[in-house]
């Protein structure tokens, strides 16, 4: 018995309930041990990954050699960003820092004028390019025209804006199949008044003043007669310039280039039959063409065989070269690049924004301030490419902006638009520069309100509200608004804009009602808008540059250094950065974009925006616009920004 008692295991000697089962001992460190190995083995793959790309991809720029008779190939396919935005996972497809900016291709052209290995250049003028920016590559091509050497172009297909920036070449060549639109100028805009009412939703639209037609779309049936009013002088004015530049060109009389766009061209035959291009060419033939003029002396058969040496942009501008003029070693320049409409904040994801091009102006702040405060800055220039956007944020940079002119000079230097929110951060600088082609000006505010109403009677929905104060309902969109709410509504709107004439009025040294003869909302090209004392000069990127040279001390002839912002990392360091980004909202296939589309939108507005890629570019172009106008005033019920000019070419 004393055995059996002995032979007993512990654990039954205890009084335990009934039906209780003893837990096993534990064995913690066989899972901590799995895991351990699995983290461990993550680690030593990790290490061996970048190991390897490391051995495999070199992440500094490497040095490109340069041959003989080699032609210098611009390619605008992705237009004349002001900036490009880095590619982190580039260094795999063999692209590394190939992004461009505009500046890079003037620079290249600059260097390629003087440098005896570049023949000629090819242009391929198959992307959207802004006129102010277009205009100014023109005259660096008729610039480069004075070295002797040869420009064509090749163009597959386009309009107005893409045969003008093809005009200073020696010869234009289109594929026999290729489409181009020689028929003038016009604008197209949708109204979506019809479709709200369809929904029972309306806008109620408060705007300073009569030209200020940003919202025209969410209230009306039609352009107003101001508005059609401005669009007509803008549209005339780029039509004399092209007419102009063509009959200049092409050796055409102005009343001929007239009268071919009334009848409207499109198909190459006919281009070619009236000589407004020189060649029915596909790109390979270009090619073959270029390599018999660089070597007239081989046979046919030779040239077949015969490579043609093009170099791009990006590569070239990574070629060795020596450096025309003396460079100012004590002299810094910072420009920093504004394109797009203004947003309030940081990189926090907007619901359609992020994929293109914007301002926030936390990021401009911080950009600011670290010129301002750099002491090997000499001056700030402003490259402003933005159509507005956020008072807010406009109002925060304007601070911003002046602050950093207690410490630097700052020059505003407009690209293609510069209006509304964007003249607002021109207007606080020491001087604006617009290009002749840039649109500005937009001096105003507006607001579009939505009001549900309609939307909730139709689906039979009833709303009931406990107020503290007779004003805490103002402007809920569940109610129609009152007379007494638009009132004020009005008053609070004509507070900001008086406040945006009184500081447009301090920065150009005129009275308040001077600047309101030149303000009401209008759009100027800026050759107007410097008749108007709007803008103080006339003038591109690369003028900027010299004017800015002069007032620092810079002897001319001499060059200085130029940092651009936002300041480029290394190839490494974007990609590092790319593993761990948040992924951005604007695309139909990310699926929180779409779930906050079904979230924020009636079912038709949901049905448009989410099968937008099936609609005309025109289209699209436009319910993006309108799309990031109304994420911004998810957060603001005031902008300042100028109406989208759809199809205007």
């Amino acid at each position: 018995m004393q055995d059996n008692v002995q032979n007993t295991p512990p654990q039954m000697n205890q009084n335990y309930p009934p039906n209780f089962r003893p837990q096993k001992k534990t064995r913690w460190w066989i899972p901590v041990s799995i895991i351990g190995g699995v983290f461990l083995l993550f680690v030593i793959f990790i290490i061996a990954f970048f190991s390897f790309i490391g051995s495999s991809f070199d992440f500094e720029e490497k040095e490109v050699n340069i041959s003989e008779e080699t032609v210098l190939s611009i390619d605008l396919s992705n237009g004349l960003p002001e900036y490009s935005k880095q590619d982190p996972f580039s260094i795999f497809s063999g692209g590394g820092n190939s992004a461009l900016s505009f500046y890079d291709i003037l620079h290249s052209i600059d260097r390629a004028k003087e440098d005896d290995k570049i023949k000629g250049i090819l242009l391929n003028i198959n992307g959207s390019v802004g006129r102010a920016k277009g205009a100014e590559l023109q005259e660096k091509l008729e610039d480069f025209k004075k070295s002797g050497k040869f420009i064509y172009s090749f163009i597959e297909s386009g309009d107005e804006q893409t045969y003008y920036n093809s005009l200073t070449a020696d010869s234009i060549f289109m594929p026999t199949e290729g489409l181009l639109e020689f028929n003038g100028y016009g604008i197209s805009s949708m109204f979506m008044t019809g479709l709200f009412k369809k929904v029972g939703m309306e806008y109620h639209v408060v705007g300073f003043e009569d030209f200020k037609s940003a919202a025209d779309s969410y209230n009306k049936y039609k352009f107003s007669d101001s508005s059609r009013y401005q669009l007509e002088v803008l549209l005339n004015q780029f039509q004399d310039e092209f007419v102009s530049s063509v009959s200049k060109h092409r050796k055409m009389e102005k009343a001929q280039v007239l009268a071919l766009l009334n009848q409207g061209l499109f198909t190459v035959d006919s281009l070619y039959k009236y000589k407004l291009i020189d060649g029915m060419k596909t790109k390979t033939q270009v090619e073959d063409f270029i390599k018999s003029k660089l070597y007239p002396d081989l046979s046919a058969d030779s040239l077949y065989t015969k490579d043609l040496d093009l170099v791009s942009v990006a590569k070239y501008n990574r070629s060795k070269y020596k450096q025309k003029g003396e460079v100012d070693e004590d002299k810094t320049i910072a420009i920093i690049n504004s394109v797009g409409p203004i947003y309030s904040g940081g990189d926090e994801n907007s619901l359609f924004g992020g994929g293109d091009y914007e301002i926030r102006s936390a990021k401009f702040v911080d950009q600011i301030r670290d010129a301002a405060e750099d002491d090997d800055i000499d001056a700030i220039i402003l490259r402003i490419d933005s159509p507005g956007g956020s008072v807010i944020a406009s109002d925060e940079m304007w601070e911003a902006i002046m602050e950093a002119r207690k410490h630097k000079k700052v020059i505003a230097s407009m690209s293609d638009v510069a209006a509304s929110g964007g003249y607002y951060m021109a207007m606080a600088c020491d001087k604006i520069i617009a290009h002749p082609s840039t649109i500005t000006g937009s001096i105003g505010v507006i607001l579009a309100i939505p009001n549900f109403e309609g939307t909730r009677e139709m689906l039979d929905v009833t709303v009931d509200t406990i107020s503290t104060t007779t004003s805490a309902q103002f402007l809920n969109p569940m109610y129609k608004f009152t007379d007494a709410d638009k009132a004020k509504l009005y008053t609070l709107s004509k507070t900001i804009y008086m406040r945006f004439l009184e500081r447009v009025a301090e920065s150009r040294g005129k009275t308040v009602e001077e600047i309101r003869e030149v303000a009401k909302g209008r759009v100027w090209t800026g050759r107007d808008a410097k008749a108007k004392g709007l803008v103080d000069e006339l003038g591109g990127l690369e003028f900027a540059i010299d004017y800015v040279k002069d007032m620092i001390g810079v002897d001319k002839g001499k060059l200085v250094y130029v940092k651009s912002y936002p300041e480029r990392k290394d190839d490494f360091q974007a990609f590092m950065d790319a593993l761990g980004m948040e992924s951005k909202i604007g695309a139909a296939g990310n699926q929180n974009f779409v779930d906050r589309v079904k979230s924020e939108f009636s079912p038709t507005m949901q049905s448009l925006i989410l099968n937008m890629e099936y609609l005309t570019p025109e289209m699209q172009s436009q319910i993006k616009y309108s799309l990031a106008m109304y994420d911004i005033s998810r957060k603001e019920r005031f902008l300042m920004v100028m109406p989208q000019m759809i199809d205007y070419k």
